[in-house]
């Protein structure tokens, strides 16, 4: 019965184009907002990391210069904040940036790529899938000291076919000679807002990758920074930590750029930034507007269904003997009988009325129209979900 309902409903559906196109572009459409929804609210709400340890203990730090909030922040400022808090457990930076990659015998390629501290790893709690990572402990002014390099799995994958043995390669970066010390675990892309890195290397690095050798190239150089908060530690003290830190180092400034600078605590969200920032303020929003889609998209479903049960005959009182589900003598269908003998009917004047109303609904055409519709949403909906 399914089967033959369901190729009923296709040919049915081949002869009315106009309302197939509608019906795949009004589910196409509903089905891709709700996924596209539920897997930005997974992403920043649940798992925004899936390697990372302890997500949810994650914030990053901002500065405010002359009033504007989003500046990047500086070495120095992070050392400070490092050594003089109390409400982080370790403190990294990272900045994302584009490397020129060359291999033996091809050419040069541009890979998006992260500078990051010697801690970055460790403090993310994240382990190496091959070989290892940069010494947590090691100096980032240490300039040309560790020009190591870590692949991401996909990197390693496309690049390097997968080698197992990929630890201890050189490769060119920037033309400059980098060692392949490790690959980072699989579907790790670091923690940049939104952009995924396919390879890092420590800032003590950062000297041998400019065209322009500067003494101390972190004195100015922006970053992004990263902290661990300690367990137990309130958001709100944790800020209010901060915002004394930073006028205690403004003030060992001397200098009237300082005047209105300030650092500040925000949440592990990607969207943090730029385009992302608008959407992040509009999460909630969004999400709303997709458990309404669900919610309509289920009771489109269940109209459809409800539409094609026998019992909206079964209630006429004009007809109670077309509630039989088969024609003995034609071995005609309940559906196709019902229109038959509404069409019948309908010559009765305004008494059969009411059932014709009834009855029309339960129509081959409309029956199976509804029920193909009604599989498909349902299905649809509940596989974005997952």
């Amino acid at each position: 019965m399914f089967g033959q309902d369901l190729r009923y409903a296709v040919r049915q559906l081949r002869m009315s184009p106009g309302f197939t196109l509608t019906a795949v572009l009004t589910l196409a459409l509903g089905i891709g907002a709700l996924t596209t929804v539920a897997t930005w609210t997974n992403a920043v709400l649940f798992n925004p990391w899936p390697q990372v340890r302890d997500a949810r203990s994650l914030r990053f730090i901002s500065a405010t210069v002359l009033g504007s909030n989003g500046y990047s922040v500086h070495y120095d400022q992070l050392q400070f904040v490092r050594q003089q808090s109390h409400s982080f457990s370790d403190a990294a930076a990272f900045e994302f940036t584009t490397f020129n990659l060359a291999l033996p015998n091809t050419q040069p390629q541009a890979i998006h790529g992260g500078i990051v501290s010697a801690n970055y790893f460790q403090l993310l709690g994240v382990k190496p899938e091959i070989g290892t990572f940069f010494a947590p402990n090691a100096n980032d002014r240490a300039y040309g000291s560790m020009d190591a390099i870590v692949l991401s799995d996909g990197l390693w994958r496309d690049r390097f076919n997968a080698d197992p043995s990929v630890a201890g390669r050189v490769v060119s970066i920037n033309k400059h000679a980098f060692t392949v010390i490790g690959v980072a675990p699989r579907d790790f892309a670091g923690i940049y807002g939104g952009l995924a890195e396919e390879a890092w290397v420590p800032l003590s690095a950062d000297r041998d990758l400019s065209t322009v050798a500067l003494p101390d190239p972190l004195v100015n150089k922006g970053l992004q920074v990263v902290v661990r908060m300690r367990p137990g530690v309130p958001d709100k003290s944790a800020e209010a930590e901060l915002h004394t830190l930073a006028r205690s180092f403004a003030q060992a400034q001397h200098n009237d750029q300082y005047n209105s600078w300030d650092l500040n605590l925000d949440d592990s969200s990607h969207f943090q930034r730029g385009f992302f920032g608008v959407i992040g303020e509009q999460l909630p929003v969004l999400l709303g507007a997709s458990c309404l889609l669900m919610f309509w998209s289920a009771s489109i479903s269940l109209r459809c269904w409800a539409s094609t049960r026998p019992a909206v005959v079964a209630k006429s009182p004009s007809a109670p003997h077309l509630a039989q589900n088969r024609d003995a003598s034609h071995g005609r269908s309940w559906s196709k009988r019902v229109c038959l003998q509404s069409s019948a009917l309908s010559r009765d004047g305004p008494q059969a009325s009411a059932f014709r109303d009834r009855s029309t609904l339960c129509c081959p055409t409309s029956v199976s129209r509804s029920r193909l519709i009604c599989i498909a949403t349902t299905a649809l909906t509940f596989s974005s979900l997952r």
